[in-house]
């Protein structure tokens, strides 16, 4: 990454302001983001097609897919299935051969609203978020090849830190939109699962360069794609978890401990 900062910013750049520049960039969520997309997609490219042409669909159909620009929302809405245990191998060829497809416009667009309404209408089987990176980005798994893993591994802790870190700064400046969830609850329980709902904000508002909008997830129209649409209801499920465990504090109802990020999206107040 440094060398091509270097061969790019022209001679008015110093090698140290380029520095900078470069580990800033590193430490950005968004790029770190796209760059554990890109090897994921990568990764598990190969055997989501089997399982696809599995289905039945021909080589100019598995072509098409591939030009979609649904495609790599498809493969994420997979991943994120199946990083929440459910039975990919065995449903994807069923859903796919559910139902024509000749109808259809774009087939990965298509194929990926069956994804999603299977995996809502799993509901209670899916097992809670510590399928997603800092709420948002659901992992990579079943990955066999060493060095893929270990780069998706990397890049997925240096997300985890850089949702702390977003969070920490969060918490210690104490902007409007953090304000707008409430008090940090003094139990310890509530505490632990009200940051993992800030981390995920704080995250989304990164990746999404939403910068000083005092909205918590800023305006409806930054999410403009499919994958920003999907992590803006994470990142309002987040906001509604922490406003639950806000008011759980005051109105001292212990039950509200087993509420996990993420997992339901109940509807709030508009953000």
């Amino acid at each position: 990454m440094l060398a091509g900062v270097l061969a790019n910013d022209g001679a008015d750049l110093s090698a140290h302001e380029s520095l900078e520049r470069a580990q800033l960039q590193a430490e950005d969520f968004g790029i770190l983001a796209a760059e554990y997309e890109t090897l994921a997609q990568v990764a598990h490219q190969n055997r989501f097609e089997e399982l696809l042409a599995h289905s039945g669909l021909g080589i100019e159909r598995l072509e098409n897919i591939r030009q979609s620009p649904a495609y790599g929302p498809l493969l994420a809405a997979v991943r994120d299935a199946e990083a929440h245990g459910l039975d990919v191998e065995e449903t994807l060829p069923r859903l796919v051969a559910a139902r024509s497809l000749d109808d259809a416009a774009d087939l990965a667009a298509v194929i990926r609203d069956r994804v999603d309404r299977w995996a809502q209408a799993a509901g209670s089987r899916r097992r809670a978020a510590s399928g997603l990176i800092a709420g948002l980005i659901p992992r990579a798994v079943g990955v066999t090849n060493t060095d893929m893993a270990r780069g998706l591994q990397e890049r997925a802790e240096a997300l985890q830190r850089r949702a702390h870190e977003l969070a920490e700064r969060a918490i210690d400046q104490n902007p409007l939109w953090l304000r707008q969830l409430g008090a940090r609850p003094s139990d310890p329980p509530f505490r632990e699962t009200w940051l993992e709902a800030v981390k995920t904000i704080a995250a989304y508002r990164e990746r999404w360069s939403i910068d000083d909008d005092p909205r918590p997830l800023g305006s409806k129209a930054t999410a403009r794609s499919i994958e920003a649409l999907n992590q803006r209801r994470l990142a309002r499920a987040a906001f509604n978890t922490a406003m639950r465990l806000t008011h759980a504090t005051r109105t001292q109802h212990p039950e509200v401990t087993s509420v996990a990020v993420g997992l339901t999206v109940n509807r709030g107040p508009e953000l």
